[in-house]
């Protein structure tokens, strides 16, 4: 019974793990997974993700192992299955939440503050050609902030743009406990040329970089556009 309660533990540690990699790290839309072994680019705009591959064999593993436990040797087995699936892995994952919640909780200022999404695109009117940016941020912090952004667009976009980087004027403020921030702001084009030149999955997998930023400390965030 020792060597099976230590099997048991085993695989639902490996369950743990592949879970654990498997979430978005805070201010990135990498997982750890995801930096271990990173999306591999098979044509213009399409990526294959190997790291899925390596989550997906540690939930097998851990699975598997749980179901061949001697304590469930006359169990259904498709029972355990549903079990695990339905019930202990949900709580693992509400766990993880949890500590991550937790983790933005515990920190001050703009280490609370992280990001849902972005998304930038190109918009015109009236001959006028612009990069519009969206950004949704939540505060898990307990107090209010304020803070300018600063982007780092992407490589395919910055001839375009004429620069590498662009600072908002905006000074912006987001409130505490899990408050929602909608941000949208446009860059302008100085080469306008990119109606002519431009295809959406050139900068699909471009990294983009935001700062916030104010008078005290500075937050990188970064998306991969993946």
């Amino acid at each position: 019974m020792v060597k099976d309660n230590k099997r048991l533990f085993l695989y639902l540690s490996i369950l743990l793990f592949a879970i654990l990699i498997s979430c978005k790290l805070p201010h990135d839309t990498y997982s750890i997974a995801e930096y271990i072994i990173r999306p591999i680019r098979i044509n213009e705009g399409s990526y294959i993700f190997p790291s899925a591959i390596l989550i997906l064999i540690l939930f097998i593993i851990g699975i598997r192992g749980i179901m061949t436990l001697d304590r469930f040797e006359n169990a259904n087995k498709f029972l355990i299955f549903i079990l695990v699936i339905a019930l202990i892995i949900p709580a693992m994952k509400l766990s993880v939440d949890f500590i991550r919640n937790n983790y933005f909780y515990a920190k001050d200022g703009l280490e609370a503050v992280d990001f849902n999404k972005s998304d930038i695109s190109i918009v015109g009117m009236n001959d006028k050609i612009s990069l519009q940016v969206n950004l949704e941020l939540v505060n898990h912090g307990n107090k209010v902030n304020e803070f300018r952004i600063r982007v780092y667009l992407p490589e395919y976009l910055r001839k375009y743009a004429g620069t590498n980087e662009y600072a908002f004027d905006t000074l912006y403020r987001i409130y505490p406990n899990q408050s929602n921030m909608n941000i949208r702001e446009s860059i302008p084009l100085k080469d306008s040329s990119v109606y002519d030149n431009f295809i959406p999955p050139h900068w699909l997998g471009e990294e983009v970089r935001y700062d916030l930023y104010n008078d005290e400390e500075t937050v990188r965030i970064v998306d991969h556009g993946l």
